[in-house]
């Protein structure tokens, strides 16, 4: 039932935003997932396991580990590495945020890591 709820908010979003000709750069699966888990528990393990490309991925992580969307930046950036291999990107990935200045000055106030 929850994931029909949330597939629906998708679905309206993703459209309003097309027609007012905006740019929705969060996947389906990385709009549910965020809506689906705590935003201010993060298990690692699960983070990991996720059914995602290297870029869902990313989105992903940034809203679960900074808990906000990536930015035109850091999409520029990861971009380069997308053809890395899957196991490899989202090591070096949340490797990445978490030791970032972002998430030292506000992730680790707000978020527990497992």
């Amino acid at each position: 039932m929850t994931d029909n709820i949330y597939k629906q908010l998708f679905d309206i979003a993703h459209e309003n935003i097309m027609e007012a000709k905006s740019d929705f750069s969060n996947s389906e699966s990385t709009f549910l997932f965020y809506c689906e888990n705590d935003q201010f528990s993060v298990d690692i393990s699960e983070l990991m396991k996720i059914k995602a490309s290297n870029e869902e991925f990313i989105q992903l992580a940034y809203l679960a580990l900074l808990n906000r969307p990536i930015d035109p930046d850091a999409i520029n950036v990861w971009s380069t590495l997308y053809n890395t291999p899957q196991k490899k990107f989202r090591v070096n990935a949340v490797y990445n945020l978490l030791n970032s200045n972002e998430f030292s000055i506000k992730g680790k106030k707000y978020i527990t890591i497992q």
